[in-house]
This record gives structure tokens, C-alpha cells and sequence, in this order.
């Protein structure tokens, strides 16, 4: 086990890279981001971000690394930062990005937005093209987009909004598959299966499973965490998810009989978010104010 400590403030987002060689995390306030080589021990730090950097993702492959900042600038890095970075320009009514998420095959992005008087909704951005393909779910409530999940074949995206609801759409065509969830919790994190058949929603204090294919609810896990579940991780042979909480534990569930595998509490305050590197070797978890990185024992 290995702590790195951080730059200030509460860790807001990690990612590992395709590769599991570079953790990129944002935290507190701060508008830089940092990659840890994990293989080496030294930093890089990335620069450009006007406000403070609250969400980062790796594309699953190639070498680009896309950031959102609290002020809606979308940048994409290249090569990891060794080129300068890419303003990703939305369409003028949805202007205000406030989560992002990469496609399985990194050609695009998808993007939740508001546009600063009430209207939300999301949309795909094409990397290549550099232009907005269509939007999803367009509303003029107020009911916000928190969370992005493409499945593992591409073909579909998760959306869930801060008021428990959790929408499927048609990447392609950009039409709505079926709503999941309507549980007037709080939403925090969504999660793909690697083989797409479950989705994991936190939820309060709970995670809901979901059996896409059926839009069905399957049992829920077998117990509860004291605080808010801020985030939710599959490992990559989908037996195992890790969940994050602020009551301070990082949580392993064994997804087909819903019990608690194991829990630990490494004293880095509320756990805001986890990640498992692709290969599955390696695990990280944000607290308030460092990150904890460790090999992950056969479960």
C-alpha cells in the first residue's frame, strides 16, 4: 500500500491510464492536474485549466486524456500532455459541460451540460471532427445530469441525474432505451459490468444493481455503508465491484450474492472516489486530501 499525498483539498477525481503507468487526479480547488508515474515515482503537472479541475478520464486507448473544469472548460491532452491541450467546443445552448465520459473505442466524448438557466441534457462529441454529433435528453428542468457511463460495446450510454434516475440512450441514433432507476436519492456514480450486463448506481447510502438487458432490478447488496457511496468500480472480470464512501472505507462486494467481501479504512478521511487499473492489479481511492494506491489481492 502506497499513499501519494495531494495538492490540497479533497481528491476530486482519479483516472488510471489505458496502460496503468500514469494515476491522474484533481483535487481540492486547484486548476492543475497531476500524473503520478506509478512505474517511475515522479510527477507531471498540466496546466490550462482557468477554474478548478473537478473531472478527468483516460481514453480506454491510444494516448488522450480529457479534463473538466467548474467553469465548463472542456480540454482534451495529447500524448499526456507533451502536446498543448484541445478546447472542446460544445453547441451554444448546452455551454456549460459538467461531466464527461470517454467511448470505449476513444473516437468520442460524451458530455452532461446545462445551460445556466435551467435547461440540461448531454451530448456526443466527435474527437476527430471536432463538432457535436447529437444530444440526449434535452430538458429545460432542473433536474441535473451527475453521472456518464458508456457501455463496454459502445452502443449505449447511462445517464444519471441527481434526483435517482438513471436513463439508457442510443449512441448512435441518440434515443432513449429505457429509464432504470426513480428513487428520489441522491445519485453519485455509475458503472458498467466489463461484459455490460449490470449497472451499478449509487444511491444514498446503497447501490443499486441493475440488469441492463431486462431493465430489471436485481438484489440488492447486502448491507449498508455509514456515509454516502460517491463511487462505484467493477473489476475487470466483473465479479468484484469497490465501492467508496464517505463514512472513510473503501468496500468489496461479491456482485452475484450481494455480500461484503472485505473492508478497509486507511484514515484518509471521506473516500470521494475509486478506480481500478485496467488490468486489474492495482486499485486507488481519493480521500481528503491524499490517495491511497495498492495491489489488489485474488478476491
Amino acid at each position: 500500500m502506497r499513499v501519494v499525498k495531494g495538492t490540497g483539498g479533497r481528491i476530486r477525481d482519479l483516472a488510471f491510464s489505458p496502460d496503468g503507468r500514469w494515476l491522474a487526479s484533481a483535487a481540492g480547488r486547484g486548476r492543475v492536474i497531476t500524473l503520478c508515474d506509478l512505474a517511475q515515482g515522479n510527477r507531471k503537472r498540466l496546466r490550462g485549466h482557468p477554474g478548478w479541475v473537478r473531472r478527468l478520464a483516460f481514453a480506454p486507448v491510444g494516448d488522450q486524456l480529457a479534463s473538466l473544469d467548474n467553469y465548463g472548460r472542456a480540454l482534451l491532452w495529447r500524448r499526456y500532455g507533451d502536446e498543448l491541450p484541445t478546447q472542446i467546443n460544445v453547441a451554444s445552448d448546452s455551454a456549460f459541460p459538467n461531466n464527461l465520459a470517454f467511448a470505449p473505442d476513444g473516437r468520442m466524448l460524451a458530455l452532461s451540460c446545462w445551460d445556466g438557466v435551467g435547461g440540461h441534457g448531454a451530448l456526443l462529441w466527435d474527437i476527430a471532427s471536432e463538432r457535436v454529433l447529437h444530444t440526449f435528453g434535452r430538458t429545460t428542468t432542473t433536474t441535473l445530469f451527475t453521472s456518464l457511463a458508456f457501455a463496454p460495446d459502445g452502443q449505449t450510454l447511462a445517464s444519471g441525474q441527481v434526483d435517482g434516475t438513471v436513463h439508457l440512450w442510443d449512441v448512435a441514433r441518440g434515443n432513449r432505451l429505457a429509464t432504470l432507476v426513480q428513487r428520489l436519492k441522491v445519485l453519485n456514480s455509475l458503472s458498467y459490468s466489463p461484459d455490460g450486463r449490470i449497472l451499478a448506481v449509487a444511491l444514498g447510502l446503497t447501490v443499486a444493481l441493475w440488469d441492463v438487458a431486462r431493465a430489471a432490478e436485481l438484489p440488492p447488496l447486502q448491507g449498508k455503508q455509514a456515509g454516502p457511496v460517491w463511487s462505484v468500480a467493477f473489476t475487470p472480470d466483473g465479479q468484484t465491484l469497490m465501492t467508496g464512501s464517505t463514512d472513510g472505507t473503501v468496500k468489496f462486494w461479491d456482485v452475484a450474492t450481494g455480500r461484503e467481501r472485505s473492508a478497509f479504512d486507511w484514515g484518509i478521511g471521506r473516500v470521494h472516489v475509486v478506480a481500478f487499473a485496467p488490468d486489474g492489479m492495482r486499485a486507488a481511492a481519493g480521500g481528503d486530501g491524499d490517495i491511497v494506491i495498492w495491489d489488489v489481492d485474488p478476491l
